[in-house]
């Protein structure tokens, strides 16, 4: 999966994130949302910088993960003009120490390596993402370029499974975020 989203060309990877892009904004759990996490792409991810700025200009909280010590990470507020910088694995995050309370997010967007269509998620392999939204109730939506879903992902006991998954091709999961 990571070598078919880094050969995605960028020109692609622009269009499909705004096609993603334009789906998240009309889903109704967003629409409500006062506080939003989202993430920095790396790596070919959705590209997620049009849809934080267009949440911030509804005057919507928007937060971003930090990694605060190895293993967990803590929802941090981002602005246009927050200070960035790079975690130990390269990516991108912002160095604000203002954090947002996980109880204060109503929906989180997170990335993926890869998405089932019975709703579990592949990572990088660290855990972060499972241990902070076991401390949320927030809506949990995957999102990913369509090629990165597949039918079934093995499970294990640590996971957490998302309510949504939203690519540019298809949405799959809670209707009640619709």
């Amino acid at each position: 999966m990571k070598s078919l989203r880094r050969g995605q060309s960028a020109a692609d990877n622009t269009i499909l994130s705004e096609q993603i892009k334009h789906k998240l904004m009309r889903l109704k759990c967003v629409q409500d949302a006062q506080c939003i996490m989202a993430y920095f792409p790396h790596q070919g991810e959705v590209d997620l910088r049009e849809f934080m700025q267009e949440c911030m200009d509804e005057n919507k909280c928007v937060a971003l993960p930090r990694i605060v010590h190895h293993g967990v990470m803590a929802a941090v507020q981002y602005t246009s003009d927050s200070a960035m910088g790079r975690n130990r694995h390269g990516i991108a995050e912002p160095t604000g120490k203002t954090e947002i309370d996980p109880n204060q997010i109503d929906v989180v967007i997170v990335p993926a390596l890869a998405l089932g269509e019975d709703l579990h998620r592949i990572g990088y392999g660290g855990g972060y993402y499972d241990r902070y939204l076991k401390k949320t109730h927030a809506a949990k939506i995957g999102v990913g370029f369509d090629f990165q879903i597949v039918p079934h992902l093995p499970k294990h006991a640590h996971d957490v499974p998302l309510d949504m998954i939203v690519s540019e091709k298809r949405t799959i999961g809670e209707a009640s975020c619709e």
